[in-house]
This record gives C-alpha cells, sequence and structure tokens, in this order.
C-alpha cells in the first residue's frame, strides 16, 4: 500500500515537471517571432534614395533574422545669401504694404572752366555772319549788338587795348569783285569802345577812337575777299558796351 502510494505520487510529479517545461516552450516561442518580425521591414516598404542599405548575411537553416542597417546622408546647409531683401511693413493700412527706401547718395563734381585767354577767330561769331559782296545794299549794313568779356587784347601788341570775348562779335564773308573799300566802324551808346579785325590774311588791326569821336573805324582798301573776323572791345574786364557795328564801301559815312 505504501509502495503505490509513492509510486502514484512521482507519476504525478513527473507530469507535473513536463507539462511546466512543455508550457514554457509555447510562451517563449512567440515572443521570438515578434521580436524578428520588428527589425524586418514590411515589403510594401520603399527606402528614400537618399538612404544606403547595408544587410548581413542570412543562414536560411537557423532562420536569423535580415537585419537592415539605414544610413540618411546629412543635408548640405544652404550658404547665405548675399542679396539684401526688404521686409515689407504695414503701416496702419490694411491692403498697402510699405517698403523701406534707401537713400541714394549722388556726388556731383564740377570743374572751374577756364576763360579763354586769346582770341579765336576759327570759333562761331557771337552775332552770326555777314554774307556780302561789291555794291552790297542797304549800305551801310548794321548790326546790333552788345560786346565786350575778359580777354585782354593787349597781348596782340601795337596799339591793341580793351578785352573781348574769345569769339568774334561778327563775320563778315566778303566777295570782293573790285570794290574799293570797305570800311568797319562802331558806334557805341555808352562807354569807350575798342576794335580789332582779323583779315583773310591772318592779320590783325586793332583801332580805338576814330573821325574826332571816342568809337573805332578800320577801312580795308581795295579789299581781299575772304572772312574778316571783328571784336568790340570794352575798356574794364567783363563790362559791356551797346551799340551798332556798320560796313559800308562809301567814304562818306563813319562815326
Amino acid at each position: 500500500m505504501k509502495r503505490q502510494y509513492v509510486s502514484l505520487l512521482w507519476t504525478a510529479l513527473t507530469l507535473t515537471i513536463l507539462l511546466a517545461c512543455n508550457l514554457s516552450v509555447s510562451m517563449s516561442a512567440p515572443a521570438t517571432q515578434t521580436q524578428a518580425a520588428s527589425l524586418v521591414p514590411p515589403s510594401d516598404t520603399s527606402i528614400p534614395a537618399t538612404l544606403t542599405e547595408a544587410p548581413t548575411s542570412t543562414d536560411a537553416a537557423t532562420q536569423t533574422p535580415r537585419i537592415i542597417v539605414v544610413t540618411q546622408k546629412p543635408s548640405k546647409t544652404p550658404k547665405p545669401s548675399k542679396t539684401p531683401t526688404s521686409t515689407p511693413t504695414t503701416n496702419g493700412t490694411p491692403g498697402k504694404l510699405h517698403f523701406p527706401v534707401q537713400p541714394i547718395l549722388t556726388l556731383v563734381i564740377k570743374f572751374p572752366t577756364t576763360a579763354p585767354s586769346k582770341l579765336n577767330q576759327a570759333a562761331s561769331a557771337n552775332y552770326g555772319e555777314a554774307n556780302l559782296s561789291a555794291g552790297f545794299s542797304p549800305d551801310p549794313y548794321s548790326v546790333g549788338m552788345t560786346t565786350g568779356g575778359s580777354v585782354d587784347v593787349s597781348y596782340l601788341g601795337g596799339s591793341c587795348s580793351g578785352f573781348a570775348t574769345g569769339s568774334p562779335d561778327l563775320r563778315i564773308n566778303f566777295g570782293g569783285g573790285g570794290a574799293t573799300l570797305l570800311r568797319i566802324y562802331f558806334v557805341g551808346s555808352n562807354g569807350d569802345p575798342a576794335m580789332v579785325v582779323n583779315d583773310p590774311y591772318g592779320n590783325f588791326y586793332c583801332v580805338d577812337d576814330s573821325f574826332g569821336t571816342v568809337n573805332p573805324t578800320i577801312d580795308f582798301n581795295n579789299p581781299a575777299g575772304g572772312s574778316y573776323n571783328v571784336w568790340i572791345a570794352s575798356q574794364a574786364a567783363n563790362t559791356h558796351i551797346s551799340g551798332t557795328l556798320y560796313l559800308t564801301e562809301n567814304s562818306g559815312n563813319h562815326p
């Protein structure tokens, strides 16, 4: 009786141990499968082009899980833009943007102009040109003008004196044609005028007073055809004299 009791107890203990072992095995197997499933990405998952894949070797017999090592290339940091940008601001009025305006600095450099120091017979005449031929009409031919300037004509030497403009006051284009006299004279309304004439040969002639007056006169006997440039000078620099310049072939016409 005692021996049967021990045999039954031993049998029950053996069955309990076997059941415990089976339960332990059944509980540990799903955990392993779950862990392996978490390491393998789903079949429909695509790896971005910027990612790289580094698979390890797989043992089919032992069913070792396929491990995917994913590394992502770092993105480049954009360089700061050198172009300044303006930030729009509102000025209390909806719908209107106000942009800050940068001040513009304008540098203007003015160089002092140098006044001419000599007469320039090639320059354009202040009062234009008179195109005349022998026997011209009306006689005398007259041009009103206001003259005087900053060029000291005394550099020409001789009896030349006074101050005139660098450009001629009048250019006379004379056709000649057998004329015996070409008289040029000036009658001023103020001051004491002087006169300078450059003939077609490039010679300069100067005169101050004539015919008992303060007005100048220059005669060209048997005048050559060509251009005669005339300047009327004032006695002081940068002062002006108003009057009339006359051209005549008649010796009876004078100041």
